[in-house]
């Protein structure tokens, strides 16, 4: 469980993650995001870890890895998987739910356990015309909130960005 957020700022869209993740019903701490660098942008994940590592180390466009992640493991893909947040080079944002089902997002999304209380701090919030820094804090409180309620959210944050190609 986890909580993964992608907003957009002026300049570019900031990715944020939580550190924890679970396995074997175990909470443990990882030591960088949960994501990936992919086609000039940056592809994040929440639910079952070795699916999206599965993922992470396939080959082609995120929906051929989808495919054959799914095809690999079709006797228990049902039941497990994984969602991706992902931001591709141009800063467009879209969830990719349990492998394949692509929907674009417009500013700003969050996956994972904490996912809907993220979006209601960021619907609160959120304006595409504020500074990296701004956001950046915003996100940290969104998540240090987050964490309160979901005991599987845990620090600290780790950062991503996806500079917009047409920022100076």
């Amino acid at each position: 469980m986890t909580v993964c957020i992608a907003a957009k700022f002026k300049g570019g869209t900031l990715c944020a993650t939580d550190t924890a993740v679970t396995t074997g019903g175990t909470r443990l701490s990882m030591n960088d995001i949960k994501g990936f660098p992919l086609n000039g942008g940056f592809t994040m994940y929440a639910g079952t870890l070795y699916y999206a590592q599965e993922i992470r180390h396939a080959e082609g466009p995120l929906l051929e890895r989808l495919s054959s992640v799914r095809e690999k493991n079709k006797e228990d893909s049902e039941d497990d998987g994984c969602s991706l947040l992902q931001v591709d080079k141009a800063g467009d944002i879209s969830i990719w739910e349990h492998y394949g089902s692509k929907i674009p997002m417009k500013d700003y999304a969050a996956i994972g356990s904490g996912a809907d209380l993220a979006m209601f701090g960021l619907d609160l919030i959120y304006s595409k015309d504020r500074s990296e820094k701004w956001l950046r804090e915003h996100l940290n409180n969104i998540i240090t909130k987050v964490e309160r309620r979901d005991v599987m959210v845990f620090r600290p944050v780790e950062w991503y960005v996806v500079r917009s190609p047409l920022a100076k």
